[in-house]
């Protein structure tokens, strides 16, 4: 029976689908020096890109991750 349960619950999150894609975004954030990465191998057109004025890099709610 724990065998069929643990199938069951693998099959319901395989088919979730979410009500907003994570990867549906308005605007891209990037540093300067990231931005003209991007224009080096050709894809600084990307219509979503803005350069962002913050020198500091996110942490994205890492515990012990330090800011430079």
């Amino acid at each position: 029976i724990s065998f069929k349960l643990q199938e069951e619950e693998r099959e319901r999150k395989d088919n979730y689908v979410p009500d907003v894609s994570a990867v549906d975004i308005n605007s891209i954030s990037v540093h300067q020096s990231t931005k003209d990465m991007l224009d080096a191998i050709g894809f600084g057109d990307i219509e979503a890109l803005q350069v962002s004025s913050d020198p500091l890099p996110k942490t994205f709610g890492y515990r012990n991750a330090r800011r430079i």
